[in-house]
Formats: structure tokens, sequence, C-alpha cells
């Protein structure tokens, strides 16, 4: 069998099983660099029934691209065995790149359509951390009336308050949860 010349048209669909897992990288880095700073969030919450539709939606549709030959995932040049355990490896990336993509389009999508009202916010300071890795990085845990979140502030920020101190904050409400403070 001969190859195919690599047209730009062949290319693009040949890597679209990568395109999902690419865009969870972008919206990750997205939110590390922009958010990270302003939101005050419980933490992770994730849907995992969306998690495996998302899955089984890109395994049927790269199955089917696959049989058509749209694309070539190489799964069918190998005896039976191999071409088992690579099917079982594929749906497992496919379900850490589905993971990676629900919860970076949830992060997003909360701050992208969070409400345009400023609330005040009472907060107080419970705690006070700092985090040493490749970069020294500061957190407040703060207690509102409802619930507890923790903020990444600035090495002076972090300095100009102690344990105990309240603050109000304006705020705009995530669209799912949380809140992002209105920076000054």
């Amino acid at each position: 069998m001969t190859e195919r010349p690599m047209t730009r048209k062949r290319f693009i669909i040949e890597t679209s099983p990568a395109w999902p897992f690419l865009l969870a990288v972008i919206l990750a880095l997205y939110t590390l660099v922009a958010l990270n700073n302003i939101e005050l969030s419980e933490g992770v919450k994730l849907n995992i029934p969306i998690v495996l539709i998302v899955t089984a939606f890109q395994v049927v549709l790269f199955g089917l691209l696959n049989k058509r030959g749209v694309i070539n995932l190489g799964l069918n040049k190998h005896k039976k065995l191999k071409r088992y355990i690579g099917t079982f490896f594929l749906i497992i990336l496919t379900f850490i790149s589905s993971f990676l993509l629900v919860m970076m389009l949830r992060s997003s999508m909360n701050y992208w359509f969070r409400s345009n009202d400023v609330t005040k916010l009472k907060v107080e300071i419970i705690n006070k951390r700092i985090s040493r890795g490749r970069a020294t990085d500061y957190y407040l845990r703060l207690k509102t009336e409802s619930s507890e979140y923790q903020l990444r502030v600035t090495k002076r920020k972090y300095n100009s308050y102690t344990i105990g101190d309240t603050e109000l904050l304006d705020v705009n409400r995530g669209f799912f949860d949380g809140y992002f403070i209105i920076e000054e």
C-alpha cells in the first residue's frame, strides 16, 4: 500500500484526535495565568457523567473516522492483542483529555459568563500559607458566612494581613459558583 502525500487537509484531519487535549491545555494555561489571582472558589468540582459522555463521543467519533479511512490511528495493522492494548490506551488518553477539557471549560465559562453585578463580600482571614516550589506563592484562607475559599496574593498583601482580620471585597458571582474579585 502506498503512502498518501501529507496535504494540509490530511494533516488537519489526522491530527484531530489531539484537538480536545490541546484545547484543554490552552484553557489550563489561560486559567492559571488570568484567573489565579482573582478567583475565589471552593475547589475543583467535576461532573463525571459529563466527562464520560465526552469520552464516549470522542471514542465513537475516532472509531468511525478510523473505520472509514478518514484518519489512521494505526490500530488496524497490528495483531489482535496489540490492537486491544492500543485501543485501551487510546480510551484512557481520551478520558484524561476529556477530564481536562471539561474541567478547564467549566472554570473558564465560570469566569466568562460571570455576573456583572458588583456585590460586597465580607471575608475573614482564617489561615495563611506559603507554598515554596520553583516560585514562592502566598495564599490566604478566607471564610465567608457560607463557605471557605483560598486566594493567592502577592507577598506584600500576604504580609499586610493577619489571621482574624476581616475585609470587604468587591466581587462578581461566578456563573456556576464562587466569586471573582474586582481588581482595583
